[in-house]
């Protein structure tokens, strides 16, 4: 066999992996409006399983009303949506893989009049969105521009106002609760999003998180927010629950490289 690890077994916490194939977290959009549970987004996921993929990773649950992308965007942040969310670990677990909930906050891309984010626009960054947003209006028909790009403007204009103290400890506070009943539901594991530009994400990058210390300033102190995060989590959900962090990365070339190792997760 060609790649004999791939197909090996592999020990993830409590869960006995039969390989090391995920199916990672892409969006559908199945969930029912207002972020129910859809046949469809059942059915979507069990056939991910039977695949023969080990682990699947189920996309984008918000954890906040104010944290969702889309009008069909899962959601896990009341106590109401863990019964649909149940029949959807279930499904994936009868199909012999590991059920993982991913749980997101949108941050300065939530669908809401007032989206979070670590601190507010600025010249840089408004010079750098028109120039992506430039870019990006190439892969549209022309005549599908003009509202594309009013509705990129309309949601920059949303980003006057950087989190306050108050919004970190109920963005924390939403995640810890999201994670719990995901294991309610039976999940398995959870995965937290920190890429894709959406919150946790935006406190890892200088260029949206220019917030002082605690939370901001060097890499150091931008993981801190994401960081106390997974600390809560770990307090109300102790290992061996296993919980990961979805990252961003971009292949960069060191002669040497000198890890922190002065924090604990």
């Amino acid at each position: 066999m060609q790649y004999p690890l791939l197909f090996s077994p592999f020990q993830l916490g409590p869960n006995r992996l039969k390989n090391r194939v995920m199916a990672l977290p892409v969006f559908s959009g199945y969930a029912h409006p207002g972020g129910w549970v859809s046949s469809l987004l059942i059915t979507h996921y069990r056939k991910l399983a039977a695949s023969g993929a080990s682990v699947v990773v189920v996309a984008n649950a918000a954890v906040a009303e104010d944290g969702v992308a889309s009008t069909h965007n899962l959601r896990v942040d009341a106590d109401p949506y863990i019964a649909g969310l149940a029949k959807l670990a279930a499904a994936i677990r009868e199909e012999g893989a590991v059920a993982c909930l991913q749980l997101n906050h949108a941050g300065r891309f939530a669908k809401t009049s007032q989206p979070l984010l670590p601190s507010a626009l600025d010249n840089e960054n408004l010079a750098f969105n028109i120039s992506s947003l430039k870019n990006f209006m190439n892969f549209f028909p022309f005549e599908k521009r003009f509202a594309l790009t009013r509705y990129f403007l309309r949601m920059i204009g949303t980003w006057r106002r950087g989190m306050e103290a108050e919004d970190l400890e109920r963005i924390r506070n939403h995640f810890v609760e999201a994670a719990e009943r995901a294991l309610k539901a039976g999940f398995d594991m959870i995965e937290l999003h920190g890429a894709s530009g959406y919150l946790l994400n935006q406190f890892l990058s200088s260029f949206t998180n220019k917030l002082s210390s605690p939370y901001g300033g060097d890499f150091q102190s931008r993981t801190a927010f994401p960081l106390s995060v997974i600390r809560e989590i770990r307090e109300r959900i102790p290992a061996p629950f296993p919980v990961g962090f979805r990252l961003n990365l971009r292949a960069v070339s060191y002669t040497h490289l000198t890890l922190p190792t002065n924090r604990e997760v």
